[in-house]
């Protein structure tokens, strides 16, 4: 019987070194998908989060402090990038 598996790895991120922590977590190969902390993620590296996962066929999952101007802002959301096969 073949079962499909999801390895999550959850992630305890330094603050303020977001593009850092994305990138050395998702070169890990025990994981599948990473789960980083509330407002871990600013929307200003939205860009190079998705480049990572896409890169490392990851998926990431984080919540985000939106960071744009203030009648463009959204409040208390959760992202999801997805994996390209």
């Amino acid at each position: 019987m073949n079962q499909n598996k999801l390895k999550i790895g959850l992630v305890a991120a330094r603050p303020n070194s977001e593009k850092e922590e994305i990138k050395k977590f998702s070169q890990n190969k025990k994981s599948d998908t990473l789960l980083f902390p509330e407002g871990f993620l600013i929307s200003d590296n939205l860009s190079f989060a998705q480049g990572i996962a896409r890169e490392n066929k990851k998926w990431i999952i984080s919540g985000m402090d939106d960071k744009r101007e203030k009648e463009k802002k959204i409040k208390n959301y959760a992202i999801a990038f997805f994996r390209r096969d």
